[in-house]
């Protein structure tokens, strides 16, 4: 949060860091999440779960319920497919009005983190044009990557 983290990103499952601390029973931290973070309460996983569901006590689910309303939160619950694994902008938003270079110098991006590896491809948090985008760089072999440019 301190380092202005997408909050909300959610995993291949559909569950944010919320879900997690909900699972788990850390309450300061779900709070936190919430309060600090504003991570939506109301954002069901690719099972229909919303942290919620996970929660182990109705106590707890009644203390963040409340807390997420008063941080003005809507009740409704949000479809995981209504939401996407990470915030995704059109190319054409990225780069202008027209969809006109659909390739990106790959020179022109500033990578700030890898959230996600495997052995065909990795996925970064980067800014582009001072946009924040998710880059998915993928590999040819070991550790080489696609050429100076990337779609």
């Amino acid at each position: 949060i301190k380092n202005n983290a997408h909050i909300n990103l959610t995993n291949i499952h559909g569950n944010t860091p919320l879900h997690y601390a909900c699972f788990h029973r850390y309450l300061s931290i779900a709070k936190y999440l919430i309060e600090i973070g504003h991570a939506t309460l109301f954002v069901s996983n690719r099972y229909g779960q919303t942290p919620l569901n996970l929660c182990s006590s109705a106590e707890i689910c009644i203390q963040l319920s409340d807390l997420a309303k008063e941080q003005g939160q809507d009740e409704q619950i949000i479809p995981f497919e209504e939401h996407d694994r990470c915030p995704v902008m059109p190319m054409f938003d990225i780069i202008g009005t027209s969809p006109t270079k659909p390739i990106i110098d790959i020179r022109e991006l500033q990578f700030e983190h890898c959230l996600y590896s495997n052995h065909r491809h990795e996925m970064w948090q980067a800014v582009y044009n001072n946009t924040s985008i998710m880059a998915k760089i993928f590999k040819l072999h070991h550790n080489s990557y696609t050429s100076a440019s990337f779609q």
